[in-house]
């Protein structure tokens, strides 16, 4: 069977791999449609292809490690490990639907012909053929297509993060970042009752924001603070989910300033951690990671 694999310096290939067996407690699925997330695989493989410099910034305790490893078995013992770390092909995809095709002992709820969705790095890779804990795999609905069952794994990520948040009817909510994930939490709020505003980047994904149902749609690029204040009437958002990809701490600091007091931030996507203590200490901020 087919399968696609990357490795660390951001290459992609196509390999002819042999299909997974039937393991207990595991359900072998034939993929029809295998969702690819930009932003998370996107994100791998530039990271694979940055350059040295790059790389040692955004990872200094790799460096510290492979130091340690310098003076523990020299050079030339590291030089060849790292060569071969760097050749390693690695597994992309996380969230698909097909068809089972087999079922390991001790499951019982699925059998052959079942039309499912499929989850977990992985497991739910890119590949013809794939073999999934059974507790990752679920029906699929009558009148869900294949291909809007694909999404499985991106819906209840998003799904998570706005459960964390705990919207209640009424409540003004902030999606920061409208991929994939941003998309479906700006509807999943608007289907809790909230009132809602997304902010991006892109003119296309806050147009298609707009058109989901949110209530307000921001350029990410500029001071949103007065016109999230004139929507709130002054008082500031009462939970900003930050659904955005980026090394850059500024979503989170964005979302500390937009936040009412005693506000709820929720981090869904893979952001800067780097936390101003002011702004979260003085208005007594919720934070959590979804």
């Amino acid at each position: 069977m087919k399968q696609i694999v990357t490795n660390k310096s951001g290459e992609l290939k196509v390999l002819e791999v042999p299909a997974p067996g039937i393991s207990p407690g595991q359900v072998l699925v034939r993929t029809h449609f295998s969702l690819i997330s930009a932003g998370t695989e996107g994100a791998q493989i530039r990271e694979g292809k940055a350059g040295l410099l790059t790389k040692v910034k955004d990872h200094p305790e790799q460096v510290q490690m492979v130091l340690g490893k310098l003076k523990k078995e020299g050079i030339k013992s590291v030089a060849s490990q790292v060569r071969e770390k760097l050749k390693e092909w690695k597994t992309l995809g996380y969230s698909l639907s097909g068809v089972v095709i087999g079922v390991g002992e001790g499951v019982t709820d699925l059998k052959v012909g079942d039309h499912v969705g499929c989850g977990g790095a992985g497991y739910a890779v890119h590949a013809e053929i794939v073999s999934v804990p059974k507790n990752l795999v679920v029906k699929i609905p009558e009148g869900v297509s294949m291909r809007d069952a694909s999404f499985v794994t991106l819906g209840t990520i998003a799904l998570h993060g706005v459960r964390e948040a705990q919207p209640t009817l009424g409540e003004f909510a902030l999606v920061q970042g409208l991929g994939l994930v941003g998309q479906l939490a700006v509807q999943f709020l608007k289907a809790s009752g909230a009132r809602v505003a997304a902010t991006d980047l892109s003119e296309e994904r806050m147009a298609l924001a707009k058109k989901l149902g949110a209530d307000l749609v921001l350029p990410a690029n500029e001071d949103a603070q007065a016109s999230i204040a004139a929507w709130t009437g002054g008082a500031g958002v009462d939970m900003v989910l930050v659904c955005a990809a980026t090394q850059s701490s500024g979503p989170l600091e964005t979302a500390s300033k937009l936040a009412r007091d005693k506000g709820r931030i929720v981090v869904v996507g893979d952001v800067g951690m780097e936390l101003s203590r002011g702004p979260f200490f003085r208005k007594e901020l919720g934070f959590s990671l979804s």
